[in-house]
């Protein structure tokens, strides 16, 4: 992931491209950064659903909240390996939807 993203695409496109049976509304963001709420997919006892999370990743031992705009960003060769990230790759898997980085 990068550092900001733009998501364009109204919450029934979403919907569609993604097979969900409804969406929230989502607004459009031109530049959207670490620590602002973002639409995201990720499967639920009933199936597939796009909800609103905020951006970046609280781990387990952090004290402190706002580590979690600072955790927003993982190396795909090493996100499995470091502890930070482990558990969330394991167990927490999301998509996020975007138009453009």
């Amino acid at each position: 992931m990068c550092g900001r993203y733009a998501l364009t695409s109204c919450s029934a496109a979403i919907a569609e491209r993604f097979d969900l049976q409804w969406a929230p509304q989502v607004e459009a963001h031109y530049s959207t950064a670490p620590g602002q709420m973002i639409p995201v997919l990720r499967e639920t006892a009933e199936g597939r659903a796009l909800v609103l999370l905020k951006w970046g990743l609280i781990p387990r031992w952090a004290k402190d909240a706002l580590i979690g705009a600072r955790l927003a960003n993982a190396h795909g060769e090493t996100l499995a390996d470091k502890p930070s990230f482990r558990g969330a790759c394991r167990h927490r898997r999301c998509l996020i939807p975007i138009d453009a980085p």
